[in-house]
C-alpha cells in the first residue's frame, strides 16, 4: 500500500526516481478542458486501481524468491565442474560410456562402474538445475523491474492529488469525517496487502505444485517406457532416461519454488527427505535401468514424487478456496466501498468550496520533483 499526504514509508523511496515513467504517467497535456472534479475523480480511481493489485506487497513478496534462487545459483558454482578429462556434461556421454563399459550386456559390471556413471550424471543435472534457477531468477528480475514501475506511478499519483487537495481544501484537507475515513481506508488497504500478499504466495505455490505434478507425471511415463526396449537398445534407453531425468529434475525445482514461496510452511507432501530420495535415485538412474530390482526401485520413487505433487497440488488449493480467498474478497470488498465513500465526501468538499466547474491545471512543479 502507498499512502496519501505525503505518508509513503510503505514502499522504498528509490523506487520513484525515474523522469520517463512521471512524465508517463501525468498525462499533463491530455486534459485541457478537465474540471478539478474530472481531473480528482480520474486520479482517485486510478489510484484505487493500482491499490487494488498491491504492488508493493507483490515487490515483497518476491524478496525471499529472489534471495532463494541466488543462493540456489551461488551453491551450483562453488560445487564446480568436474575435471575436463570427461566429458562432463554431455548427454552423450552417457551414453558413450553405457557403451564402452558394455552395461547393457554385461549387467553384473553396473555396480562396479555406477559411481562413475552416476557423476557424469549429476554434472548433467547440475547445469540444467543451475540454467533453470538463472531462468526463473532472470523472470522474478523483470517482474520486480515492473512492479517497481507501478509503485513510482502511483507515488506520483498520489503526489498530484494531495497538490489538488491542498489547494482547494487546505492542508488537513476537508473535514474531521473525511480525515476519519481516510485513515479508516488506509488501515483496510495496509491489511488487504497483507492478505494479497499471502494470498499471492499461495497461489504461486499451488502453480508451481502443479507443474511439478505435470512434470513427474511425464517422467513417469517415460521411465516406464524403458521397459520396454531392449537392453542393447541404448541409445533409445538413455533418450528415454534424459526425458525422464529432466522431467523429475524440472519437477523438483518447481517443489523448491512453492517451499520457498511459503517458507515459514511445513509441506506434509514434497518434503525435503522426500526430494533427497528423488535426487539420490536421479543419480544412479542410468546404472539402474540396467538391473530389474534397481529399476523397480526407482519406478516406484518416480510415481511416488508424482503421486505427492498431485496430493500437495490440491492440499494448498484446497487451503486457498476454504481460507485466503474468501478472507481477500470480503476485505476488497470492504475497500471498494471506503474508497467510494471517501471520494464521495471529497467530491462534495470540492463542490462547497465552488471549485467543480474551475479548470485544472497540472502541476508543471510535479515533472521536476
Amino acid at each position: 500500500m502507498v499512502m496519501s499526504k505525503n505518508t509513503m514509508g510503505c514502499v522504498p523511496s528509490d523506487t520513484a526516481q525515474s523522469p520517463v515513467v512521471l512524465q508517463e504517467n501525468s498525462k499533463a497535456g491530455r486534459f485541457y478542458n478537465e474540471t478539478i472534479v474530472q481531473a480528482f475523480t480520474r486520479l482517485d480511481a486510478s489510484i484505487t486501481e493500482i491499490e487494488r493489485d498491491s504492488p508493493a506487497a507483490k515487490l515483497a513478496g518476491l524478496l525471499p524468491l529472489m534471495q532463494n534462487y541466488q543462493e540456489d545459483i551461488r551453491g551450483s558454482e562453488e560445487i564446480g565442474l568436474l575435471p575436463n578429462s570427461v566429458e562432463e556434461t554431455s548427454d552423450d556421454a552417457i551414453m558413450q560410456v553405457i557403451i564402452d563399459l558394455k552395461l547393457s550386456r554385461n549387467p553384473q559390471f553396473v555396480a562396479e562402474h555406477e559411481e562413475f556413471v552416476a557423476n557424469i550424471n549429476r554434472q548433467a543435472m547440475r547445469k540444467l538445475n543451475k540454467s533453470l534457477t538463472e531462468v526463473k531468477f532472470n523472470e522474478i528480475k523483470d517482474t520486480k523491474a515492473k512492479l517497481e514501475d507501478e509503485i513510482s506511478r502511483l507515488q506520483f499519483l498520489y503526489k498530484e492529488q494531495d497538490l489538488l487537495l491542498e489547494k482547494v481544501l487546505g492542508a488537513q484537507y476537508g473535514s474531521t469525517a473525511e480525515r476519519n475515513l481516510e485513515a479508516e481506508l488506509s488501515r483496510a488497504r495496509a491489511l488487504r496487502d497483507t492478505l494479497a500478499a499471502g494470498a499471492r504466495a499461495w497461489r504461486a505455490a499451488a502453480a508451481a505444485a502443479v507443474k511439478a505434478n505435470s512434470l513427474s507425471s511425464a517422467a513417469v511415463l517415460s521411465w516406464q517406457l524403458i521397459s520396454q526396449t531392449k537392453k542393447t537398445d541404448v541409445a533409445e534407453r538413455v533418450r528415454l532416461g534424459i526425458d525422464t531425468r529432466d522431467s523429475l529434475v524440472k519437477g523438483a525445482r518447481e517443489i523448491r519454488t512453492a517451499q520457498a514461496a511459503l517458507p515459514d510452511v511445513s509441506f506434509p507432501h514434497c518434503t525435503a527427505r522426500q526430494l533427497q530420495a528423488l535426487a539420490l535415485t536421479l543419480d544412479y538412474m542410468f546404472t539402474d535401468m540396467y538391473t530389474d530390482e534397481r529399476y523397480k526401485h526407482a519406478s516406484r520413487v518416480f510415481s511416488g514424487f508424482s503421486e505427492r505433487t498431485l496430493q500437495l497440488a490440491s492440499w494448498i488449493t484446497e487451503i486457498l478456496k476454504t481460507s485466503l480467498d474468501k478472507d481477500l474478497d470480503e476485505i476488497d470488498t470492504n475497500v471498494n466501498q471506503l474508497a467510494s465513500n471517501l471520494r464521495g465526501i471529497r467530491v462534495n468538499l470540492i463542490d462547497e468550496k465552488g471549485f467543480s466547474d474551475v479548470l485544472y491545471k497540472f502541476p508543471q512543479a510535479l515533472l521536476k520533483s
